[in-house]
């Protein structure tokens, strides 16, 4: 059932009926639910391969991975996040920064990039975020092994950053401005060339809007973001991206 649904969330012309049907709401009660209790349980899972254990075990972690999968495709139009909001039963939003922390890292994926399409949604998700320390989380969440979570936090910014001013000062106070540029800069050990160079065009893309902000503008500079593309541009990796240098370039022009 979790698996269909998340199937179901994943496309937004399906919203209605899910809202419609009570699915989405006992959906994103379920999530809350599932979220609070892996969250005590605190298990760790080396890597996204075959999770160890009895079939028993690994039917409920997949029914939690595919649950957390779901509310990530809901949180992905305005209809499905006020039905997050409006969730009595639990706490969903919490949920999805327990699940974002997560030592799952499936779950960490779907959770990061659920509290990532909230937070954007509007005012009132917004709100909903920062009174959970969601914000906190995205910000964190910029440097964390998975990229695909980097990605999604990076993205979130940056929107963050270019629609509303009071946001972009926001996340600039929990650190957001050291963090991108950490991504940028990141090396983590046994991670490819190409997912490299996918972490740092999302960080490059989150970083050129928030140039458009004086509080991450005079950061940047203080932290000598020239400096630091300069010497990217001398790694063959990153010269020879097709978008790399592009958006390094449009960088340095914001500065």
């Amino acid at each position: 059932a979790a698996r269909l649904l998340a199937e179901l969330a994943a496309v937004p012309d399906m919203h209605s009926v899910l809202i419609n049907t009570g699915a989405a709401a006992a959906l994103v009660n379920l999530g809350a639910q599932l979220a609070h209790e892996s969250n005590k349980e605190d298990k760790t899972y080396s890597s996204m391969s075959a999770v160890p254990g009895t079939v028993a075990e690994m039917t409920e972690v997949e029914g939690e991975r595919f649950t957390a999968a779901a509310v990530f495709g809901l949180a992905s139009s305005d209809a499905g996040v006020n039905t997050i909001l409006s969730t009595n039963d639990a706490d969903a939003i919490v949920g999805m920064t327990h699940w974002a922390q997560s030592n799952d890292p499936i779950l960490q994926r779907w959770g990061t990039g659920a509290l990532a399409r909230s937070v954007v949604s509007g005012r009132d998700s917004f709100q909903a975020v920062q009174k959970s320390g969601g914000l906190t989380i995205l910000v964190a969440a910029l440097t964390k092994d998975d990229g695909q979570s980097s990605c999604f936090a990076a993205g979130a910014i940056g929107r963050l950053v270019t629609a509303d001013k009071e946001a972009g000062n926001s996340v600039f106070r929990h650190g957001a401005a050291t963090q991108l540029l950490a991504m940028l800069t990141q090396d983590i050990k046994g991670q490819s060339l190409g997912l490299r160079s996918g972490r740092q065009r999302c960080a490059l893309r989150a970083i050129i809007p928030c140039l458009g902000n004086t509080q991450f503008k005079a950061a940047l500079q203080e932290a000598d973001l020239r400096q630091v593309i300069h010497d990217l541009m001398t790694d063959e990796g990153f010269a020879s991206d097709p978008e790399l240098p592009s958006l390094a370039q449009q960088a340095v022009n914001r500065l």
